[in-house]
């Protein structure tokens, strides 16, 4: 009995060693929701105009390096990554079926969790549009970036404007997205991407854990093959670094 009971407790030992590694092994990767305004591992400087609520976390690294070129202004001669100046971030979208705008929603819950964001209702008080078209319309909305398997596409720009009397620049982001990229299971990831780049993430990572990886294959997304499981669904610590960043770099008007 004596021997019973010692094997049990090597046994219960066993399985509790090889919890305890996995848990150590784990490394969240899926959502860095949860490191909002954290500040451990933070070597970076915070700018005091950055609206992000979210603290750089380095262990993870970015992918900032791996982006287009920085903006440069022709008349001041700085240079910085192009984003959003004014918030909240007012978005409109596009009058579309209830289930294509609850994807849109939940997409752009996961942004809001570090920016504020307002919805309103005409398209001309939106700073980030967003639009439901069709294949042709998605080919002349997305010019030069349009491939026959692209499912949307995103990005922004500056202008001049006179907002509240102020006259100064202004970023606009967008975002379109071809209607039926809804019926595919992995549909957020494309949302999620595309809004990367309206963010003012000007490129891609060559990871392929990241939301904004160069490569997402549209039909991986259509399939349940393995390769399909292993595509991201929320923003992870290095999306999050590198918006850190972008938005760290600010254009002081």
């Amino acid at each position: 009995m004596n021997l019973l009971k010692g094997y049990l407790a090597l046994f219960l030992s066993i399985i509790v060693v090889v919890a305890i590694l996995q848990l150590s092994n784990a490394e969240v990767y899926h959502s860095a929701s949860n490191t909002a305004s954290n500040s451990s591992n933070n070597n970076i400087e915070r700018n005091s105009k950055n609206p992000m609520k979210y603290d750089y976390v380095a262990k993870y690294g970015d992918y900032i390096k791996d982006l287009d070129q920085p903006y440069k202004d022709k008349f001041s001669g700085k240079s910085w990554h192009t984003h959003f100046l004014r918030f909240p971030i007012t978005y409109w979208i596009s009058p579309c079926r209830e289930e294509q705008r609850k994807q849109i929603l939940d997409a752009l819950a996961q942004y809001a969790t570090y920016f504020p964001l307002q919805e309103v209702k005409s398209k001309s008080q939106a700073f980030l549009v967003i639009e439901v078209v069709d294949k042709e319309e998605l080919k002349q909305l997305c010019g030069k970036t349009y491939k026959p398997n692209v499912l949307g596409c995103g990005g922004g720009s500056y202008s001049a404007s006179q907002l509240g009397g102020n006259t100064g620049r202004i970023y606009k982001g967008y975002l379109y997205l071809k209607t039926n990229i809804f019926a595919i299971p992995g549909s957020i990831t494309t949302v999620l991407h595309e809004l990367g780049h309206a963010f003012g993430i000007a490129g891609h990572s060559k990871d392929p854990s990241d939301i904004m990886y160069y490569a997402i294959d549209a039909w991986a997304l259509m399939s349940k093959s393995s390769s399909a499981k292993k595509i991201p669904t929320h923003l992870n610590y290095r999306d999050c670094n590198t918006l850190y960043l972008i938005y760290n770099d600010w254009y002081d008007k």
